[in-house]
């Protein structure tokens, strides 16, 4: 979780993701717009905040990541590492978020469901986050200032992979997706049901994204500190 709060540039990172990815839904119900109380279930869909901070997570570190690279951290660890930190940071918002829009909007019932959406939401963009970060890491500028993003060259990269990454998700989570609106017309105990099927899709996915990165990685940890290292 330390690597969250490591450089200003990340903490700014994270706190951005946050904003724009989970404050969204709470947009509607704060402007005092009426709003179908199953809201509920997305207010924990958290899609974008875990893309946003963790897309290039190998990227915001930097050459910090030397240090655990010259450790002997293989690549295993690494990819671990950032999945691990993506999941405490952002499992506050996917507990908090459904409840805060439940608050606003009464639709108590619907809290069970949006906590598992949540948890298949952070679940599976974390393992679709770090594959990106291994895939196709992008160096950042040698600034002290945590809002300077420089000319890389590597900006048509960064946003094409962040594009892939939300259409990857939103094609596992179309199944999941429907379902759920589909019993929500009936219940919102029946939607809780259908839900269960989120963290399922999260787990294998987070699976699948960790596997492709790790393989990624192994024997390429040097690489992967030239890749983030920022010429001069």
């Amino acid at each position: 979780m330390r690597t969250k709060f490591r450089t200003p540039r990340q903490v700014v990172n994270t706190v951005t993701a946050l904003a724009i990815g989970a404050g969204v839904f709470l947009l509607g119900p704060l402007l005092g717009n009426d709003v179908d109380p199953r809201m509920v279930i997305v207010g924990g869909l958290l899609h974008f905040a875990v893309l946003f901070d963790g897309n290039n997570a190998f990227g915001m570190d930097g050459p910090a990541i030397w240090s655990e690279v010259a450790t002997g951290a293989a690549g295993g660890v690494l990819v671990r590492g950032k999945v691990m930190s993506s999941l405490v940071v952002m499992a506050v918002p996917a507990v908090v978020l459904p409840v805060g829009m439940a608050a606003l909007t009464g639709g108590w019932e619907w809290v069970p469901a949006g906590w598992l959406v949540a948890a298949g939401s952070v679940l599976a963009a974390a393992g679709v986050a770090v594959a990106s970060a291994t895939l196709a890491p992008v160096a950042m500028p040698d600034s002290p200032n945590p809002l300077a993003a420089g000319d890389t060259g590597q900006g048509c990269v960064a946003g094409l992979m962040l594009a892939t990454c939300m259409f990857v998700l939103a094609l596992v989570s179309l199944p999941v997706a429907a379902g759920i609106f589909a019993a929500s017309s009936s219940s919102a105990a029946l939607a809780a049901v259908v839900a269960l099927a989120a963290p399922v899709v999260g787990v294998l996915v987070l699976w699948g994204g960790t596997s492709l990165a790790t393989a990624r990685l192994r024997g390429a940890e040097e690489q992967l500190v030239q890749k983030v290292t920022p010429a001069r």
